[in-house]
């Protein structure tokens, strides 16, 4: 049972932000109102604060670890704080909360600064007891599962969605907040983590559970259950079952036709078996928008037949219409855009570059995440190693062996994003041709006759991405394979740090110069020149 956290105090300067208030606190972190002075606005100010393994000091207000034994795993977890909250600012999706800044006060006392969303969360909305549009239910929904995809391309899982973790901006748009317990999806191996939540997968509830991006699809199938339907979700006491969900949801798609097209989705990512759940974020995503659009022409038929049963319009002229139109024929009418767009795609310049990137990018991402694979395999075969070590020279050949594959490793990486670099700017120079006005000012002169829409220069960049739908530059994979590289490395040092420890081998000194532990050098009253005080030092690695 750890201890309650302590809170900084109201009017408590950091940085340049000033407390005001706390929000809200976790078992990993605390939320803050403050105000920046440097740009005079209300911010979030999120503190990385895990309870089970430090404790606030009285005097500096820095985070301590709670004693020698949490120490290393508490070091750790401010680096993956600092690692992931940087990995989450990187993303760019209306959805998804925007991390401004991440800083610290001390090594062990880190922030990171939201914006202040002031249109209350999701669980707000529910509690409320107000009936809400099924239009704004789906369209909420919508840009959630299309945040859920965005995190699932860059290896991302949330883990702790709940009707408190969505928020809202003044204009009514969602937005998926508290990342505190979010964790980087490993390709192979296991991630562990507790559910602690009533929305959390039910395989979740297991010591090493390995969860993928449907435990999160799970969690907000529930939120978005609780709201349409007023019922609390409570998978912890099983009071509200699969069977029972679904028959709620059936029931209310009988009642408000307008959900009918999701409510299927919601089900189906309710299974307790995470198989039956929709494969991706994208594949539930695609899914909705047949649904809806399906839905859509159904009622515009229905509305246009029913007008011309009314006025009697005789001579089939109308019914014609509606075959041209593709409306009776369930086809969709496409735009000048639309055709222009299938007309590029079926060139070959452009069908034979988006083929080179999509492999380009296939091919990169493997590699580069396969060097990252490969480096957490030789950690835990070097942590093995300093763990056996009997003897300082035992220990100093395996810093030195350590040292010589650490220096082969960066090379490697080195030459690979030096060879990604080569190859991506010969792409970028092809890209650079195809999309400017001149190359498209000849291909719209060859295929005047097949094109009604004129193009307008420059594309913009919407029409760009459907053209290009493989990005030129995707840096996920590269920043991604960075971060578990330097984390396997930390590892590797921080083990090397205790291991000397424990053969009573201390730094001398932090690196500004400041002593370490002076009272160490007191008790042992050595009196030795300062090149044997050398061997008392651990060089950074």
């Amino acid at each position: 049972m750890h201890e309650a956290p302590v809170f900084l105090p109201s009017g408590q300067k950091v940085g340049p932000y000033v407390i005001e208030r706390v929000l809200g606190h976790g078992a990993n972190g605390i939320a803050y109102l403050a105000h920046d002075k440097t740009l005079d606005r209300k911010v979030v100010l999120k503190e990385h604060y895990p309870q089970e393994l430090c404790t606030r000091d009285a005097d500096s207000h820095c985070l301590i670890p709670l004693d020698e034994d949490t120490e290393h795993i508490f070091a750790e977890s401010v680096n993956q704080f600092i690692r992931e909250a940087r990995l989450i600012a990187s993303l760019e999706h209306p959805s998804i909360i925007k991390i401004h800044r991440v800083f610290s006060l001390s090594p062990t006392t880190c922030f990171y600064v939201m914006p202040l969303l002031e249109g209350g969360t999701l669980r707000d909305v529910i509690h409320s007891g107000k009936r809400i549009p099924p239009s704004s239910i789906i369209s909420w929904l919508q840009a959630l599962v299309s945040a859920l995809d965005c995190l699932n391309r860059n290896h991302i899982v949330h883990l702790d969605i709940k009707p408190g973790n969505i928020l809202f901006t003044k204009e009514g748009q969602p937005v998926l907040a508290d990342f505190g317990t979010a964790s980087q999806r490993p390709l192979h191996g296991m991630v562990n983590v507790l559910a602690h939540s009533a929305y959390s997968a039910p395989e979740l509830f297991t010591e090493n559970a390995a969860p993928d991006i449907r435990a999160d699809q799970y969690s907000l199938a529930a939120c978005f259950y609780e709201l349409a339907t007023t019922c609390l979700w409570k998978t912890i006491s099983e009071e509200i079952g699969d069977a029972q969900a679904q028959e709620l949801l059936k029931s209310l798609a009988q009642k408000e036709k307008t959900l009918a097209s999701i409510t299927p989705y919601l089900i189906q990512n309710l299974s307790i078996n995470r198989d039956d759940r929709s494969p991706s974020p994208e594949a539930w995503l695609s899914g909705m928008s047949h649904a809806l659009h399906r839905e859509r022409l159904h009622k515009l038929r229905h509305r246009i037949l029913a007008v011309a049963g009314a006025t009697l319009i005789t001579g089939g002229a109308l019914t014609w219409g509606l075959y041209e139109t593709g409306l009776l024929t369930q086809e969709v009418q496409k735009t000048p855009e639309d055709i222009l767009v299938e007309k590029l795609l079926q060139e070959p310049e452009i069908e034979h570059f988006n083929r080179a990137s999509r492999e380009f990018h296939d091919y990169y991402s493997r590699m580069f995440l396969n060097l990252a694979q490969k480096k957490e395999s030789s950690t835990r075969k070097t942590l093995e190693t300093i763990a056996a070590a009997k003897s300082t020279d035992e220990l100093e050949q395996i810093k030195q062996s350590w040292r010589k594959q650490q220096q082969l490793d960066n090379m490697t990486l080195l030459a690979a994003e030096r060879l990604y670099a080569i190859k991506g700017k010969k792409l970028a120079q092809q890209y650079n041709h195809l999309a400017s006005p001149a190359w498209l000012r000849q291909w719209e002169q060859r295929n005047s006759d097949s094109i009604d829409a004129r193009i307008h220069y420059p594309l913009s960049q919407s029409l760009l991405q459907r053209i290009f739908p493989h990005p030129l530059h995707n840096p996920s994979y590269l920043s991604e394979s960075r971060l578990r590289i330097n984390a396997a490395s930390s590892k590797i040092i921080h083990a090397l740090e205790k291991k000397n420890q424990e053969f009573g081998i201390y730094k001398t000194t932090y690196p500004d110069g400041t002593p370490r532990n002076p009272s160490i050098f007191d008790k042992m009253n050595l009196k030795i020149s300062e090149q044997q005080c050398s061997l008392f030092q651990i060089e950074l690695i």
